[in-house]
């Protein structure tokens, strides 16, 4: 009863009512309803009541009105789960979907009911109508086919509709314009539910305001029934336009696609058709209308104009064309041949044979061959040299080819020789012809000249030969054989000589003159020193001569003349010999006096540099004797005694009162010590990475000839010259002191000396031993000292004898005197692993090293860069250049502000003194010498 109750409400009084799940009735009607429910109390509780509330059973079909022949509808279900039924003559594909099978259903108004089962059931209800299919047809041309073209500068096309008229008219996508105005124009539709949508109930297209494009029109009855549709291709004018990109093209070239002026639409065809030219154009596939490649190597050779038609275009007739010309050609064809392979150089030019394609150039990779024609392929075999060549053919433009090389052999007939000059005299050096042409000829000349010549390699006899001139005549063999001449001319030498009565004459004797034999006619000279009274007889002014050996020359100028030179010796009256001496094979230098120190154990040498005519005997202590101009006075530990050595000296000339013995006293110093010190020092180490010292000193030649210490010694410079190896090469100088075992203050002997890249300390003349003079086999300290890096001593005395012995202060682990305890007397810093050098930095010489303070170096450092003449604007930034103990990284330059400043290599050792542990500007690193 309840149930029946429920639907007359709900079919007769509220088809709209709906109920919500979390609500009251959602509208006046809904609460009638509660209202009716509630005056059946006594049958429906309240539970039930509310219950039916939260369901909502209902359902739409949109639209309600529907084809049958159209898509098969789908309903919105609020709750889902229930089950749709319906009156007769309606199918459902699925009654729990509730799609509906327009097909299979019969045309009518159908009453579908949704029914949700939840306790007491919810139903709900709607009609919809299946309309009949109704045939019709739409189109907007006559001849039947599914889409139309149509050109935007035509007439408004309007549709021929076949079958049901009255409907109205769609199209998709957006661009295509119904026209509008009166008399049935497009209109408006406004549905809820769907956009607005551009409509026409005439079809008429305004072609003028549609886009061009692809666009489906549709037709629907007025029942709503969509039952045609038609596509039409709104298109403008296409120009026709195209090319090949080239009017010629070569048989074997890359097939060509046309390129077009614009894009072909769709909607539109195309075909190229041959309209000149014949046949023999094909395309490539024969698609002559989609691609259309021109299939150029089965084309035939010929001109072809081709049209480009576009149909359902906007032109005359519906279609527009263009026409082209173009032209196919052989392709290159280079061969070529000669007459032979093989031509002599004295034959007629050989011209080649072209079988191929004419216009093309001959040439060769050999530069050698000479064309005398490069377009016809002559070769001038005279002015090419003998040999192979590879010969090519080449065509250029569109149809370029190279043709295979072809090699052509030369074949000297070129019998062409030289001999060096055409003028020899009988006394010159045999000469030897140079062949330019054909080697392995045969040489000969006219037997009544006189000549004599080596048949097979030209070689002339001069000696034996004629005075006079001679032709010369090579010739080839063989299939190419050839001759040429060349002459020359032979001039008999001229034949002199001389002699002086004597070898060797005093400045008083009577002046000389030679004996000359021979043709005569030359003159006399002589090296420097010597002074001829009359060069042309070679008479000497002796007395205007100076003292020694001479070379004459005396030489006749013809051509064929003839040079002949003689030694003479011209001796003074008293001649006064210098020596020189030389220690342990250092070079020899000037003795100062007859006295020669030497120590116990040293090698002596003397010798007489000048050059005199006799003999040298010597005699000394120990029954020394010896000859010669130079020797050896002892050799190694072998001198032990002091004494004179006489030279006595033999002329060969004695001139006057000359001195004929020469004595030299010679001192041997008992009392002598050797070391070989080793030492860095800091500053040249600076910024190196081969474990070896700057030298920048020396090969900037700031290198002081004479000692910057007391002991004032000097050195030819000689020693600073580049040595063997670079690791010889000197640093500069050091000084070295032995100081006394007990007073380690006094000092027994000093010396200065070199320091070499690697470390060693060498003496003035290079010798890595050191001489000292001092108690042979007492014990020392050793000091080693630099004029702007503090100085070293050895922590012990170190026993010394002849016999040298090492001291390596590089070496970490050597012990060095320390006079301030915890302090380092060498430092690490930019040193190699596992060395220490001497502390950098004493730039004023007070024996510290001080950044900051009353003593700073700076104060000579700015005073050095100040001070330099060359500093014109008073720059701090100047960099003053030379030898000066303000240069503490030793490069020869002095900085003082800049980036050649002294002051960061001075700060880091002040920071870095191990006594300097608050880092302080002020503490400075103190020189470890007692």
């Amino acid at each position: 009863m309840k149930i029946l109750l429920l639907l007359f409400f709900l079919f007769f009084l509220s088809p709209q009512t709906t109920f919500g799940k979390d609500s009251k009735m959602k509208n006046s009607t809904s609460e009638s309803l509660y209202n009716f429910w509630a005056s059946f109390n006594d049958y429906t509780s309240k539970e039930e009541i509310e219950k039916i509330e939260t369901l909502n059973a209902t359902f739409d079909y949109t639209p309600s009105e529907f084809c049958q022949n159209g898509i098969d509808p789908i309903p919105n279900v609020t709750t889902p789960g229930g089950l749709f039924s319906s009156t007769a003559g309606l199918v459902f594909v699925d009654t729990a979907t509730g799609i509906v099978d327009l097909d299979a259903s019969t045309p009518g108004t159908y009453q579908i009911t949704y029914t949700v089962a939840s306790g007491s059931p919810l139903v709900f209800m709607q009609s919809i109508t299946i309309n009949a299919a109704q045939p019709a047809s739409i189109s907007y041309n006559n001849n039947g086919s599914s889409s139309t073209t149509l050109c935007r500068s035509s007439s408004n096309p309007t549709p021929i509709i076949t079958g049901v008229s009255g409907g109205e008219f769609t199209s998709s996508p957006d661009g295509l314009v119904f026209a509008g105005g009166g008399g049935g124009g497009s209109i408006f539709i406004a549905k809820p539910e769907e956009n607005q949508k551009m409509m026409s109930s005439t079809g008429e297209i305004d072609l003028n305001a549609s886009t061009p494009g692809e666009y489906v029109v549709q037709y629907t009855t007025p029942e709503g029934c969509v039952v045609a549709s038609h596509t039409v291709f709104i298109v403008d004018l296409i120009d026709a336009a195209y090319s090949y990109g080239s009017p010629v093209f070569c048989q074997d070239g890359i097939d060509p696609a046309p390129i077009f002026s614009q894009p072909l639409p769709a909607g539109q065809g195309q075909v190229f058709l041959v309209t000149a030219g014949g046949s023999g154009l094909k395309f490539v596939d024969n698609d002559n209308q989609v691609n259309a490649l021109i299939d150029l190597s089965e084309s035939a050779v010929g001109f072809y104009s081709v049209q480009r038609v576009i149909f359902n275009n906007c032109g005359t007739g519906g279609f527009t064309s263009s026409t082209i010309n173009l032209q196919i050609i052989a392709s290159g064809n280079t061969s070529f041949s000669y007459s032979a392979a093989t031509f002599c150089k004295n034959d007629p030019n050989p011209v080649a044979t072209i079988s191929g394609t004419n216009g093309g150039m001959f040439s060769s990779t050999d530069p050698n061959l000479i064309f005398a024609d490069a377009a016809t392929g002559e070769i001038d075999v005279t002015a090419t040299p003998a040999g192979m060549y590879p010969i090519v053919y080449d065509l250029t433009g569109i149809c370029a080819a190279t043709s295979t090389p072809q090699d052509i052999t030369i074949v000297g007939a070129d019998a062409s020789f030289s001999y060096a000059v055409t003028e020899y005299c009988s006394g010159d050096v045999d000469p030897l012809p140079t062949i330019t042409g054909t080697a392995g000829g045969v040489f000969s000349n006219s037997s009544s000249s006189g000549l004599v010549i080596n048949a097979g390699s030209g070689l002339i006899d001069l000696d034996a030969s004629a005075e006079g001139p001679h032709e010369i005549t090579y010739t080839t063999a063989g299939a190419c054989a050839g001759s040429s001449t060349f002459t020359i001319t032979i001039i008999t030498n001229s034949i002199a000589d001389f002699e002086y009565a004597l070898p060797a004459y005093c400045q008083s004797d009577t002046n000389p003159s030679p004996v000359i034999t021979g043709s005569g006619g030359g003159s006399f000279s002589s090296t420097a020193g010597l002074v001829f009274i009359d060069a042309n007889t070679g008479e000497i002014d002796l007395s205007a001569s100076t003292p020694g050996q001479y070379t004459l020359t005396y030489e006749i100028p013809d051509p064929c003349g003839i040079v002949v030179q003689k030694d003479i010796t011209i001796d003074s009256e008293n001649p006064t010999l210098s020596f020189e001496t030389s220690l342990d094979d250092a070079p020899f230098i000037a003795s100062p006096g007859a006295t020669i120190d030497i120590e116990l154990g040293r090698k002596l040498e003397i010798r007489f540099p000048e050059t005199f005519n006799g003999t040298v005997s010597w005699s000394g202590p120990d029954s020394f004797s010896s000859t010669g101009t130079e020797v050896e006075i002892s050799n190694d530990i072998q001198l032990s005694n002091s004494g004179t050595y006489t030279a006595a000296i033999t002329f060969d000339v004695a001139c006057g009162s000359a001195p004929t013995t020469y004595d030299f006293v010679v001192n041997v110093l008992n009392s002598v010590v050797r070391l070989s010190p080793k030492v860095f020092l800091q500053g040249a180490m600076l910024g190196t990475t081969d474990n070896l010292m700057r030298d920048d000193l020396r090969t900037l030649g700031y290198l002081p000839n004479d000692t910057p210490y007391s002991d004032g010694v000097s050195v030819d410079g000689s020693i600073f010259n580049d040595a063997a190896l670079d690791a010889d090469n000197i640093v500069d100088w050091v000084f070295i002191e032995l100081r006394d075992a007990v007073t380690n203050t006094t000092v027994i002997d000093a010396q200065s000396a070199f320091v070499q890249k690697d470390g060693d300390i060498v003496d003035i003349n290079g010798n890595t031993e050191l001489t000292m003079t001092a108690t042979t086999g007492g014990s020392y300290y050793i000091v080693i000292k630099h004029r702007n890096h503090l100085g070293i001593m050895t922590a012990t005395p170190i026993a010394l004898n002849t016999i040298p012995i090492n001291i390596d202060f590089r070496d970490g682990s050597q012990a060095t005197f320390i006079k301030d305890s915890g302090a380092e007397a060498q430092t690490s810093i930019g040193m190699p692993v596992g060395t220490v050098g001497m502390w950098a930095g004493d730039a004023n010489g007070d024996n510290q090293i001080t950044y900051f303070g009353a003593s700073t170096e700076s104060i000579v450092i700015r005073q050095r860069v100040f001070d330099d003449s060359g500093n014109l604007f008073n720059l701090p930034t100047y960099p003053s250049q030379g030898y000066s103990s303000t240069d503490v990284n030793m490069n020869g330059v002095t900085g003082y502000f800049g980036a050649n400043t002294e002051f960061v290599f001075i700060r880091d050792n002040v920071f870095s003194n191990p006594l300097n542990i608050f880092n302080l500007p002020t503490n400075p690193v103190n020189q470890q010498l007692p």
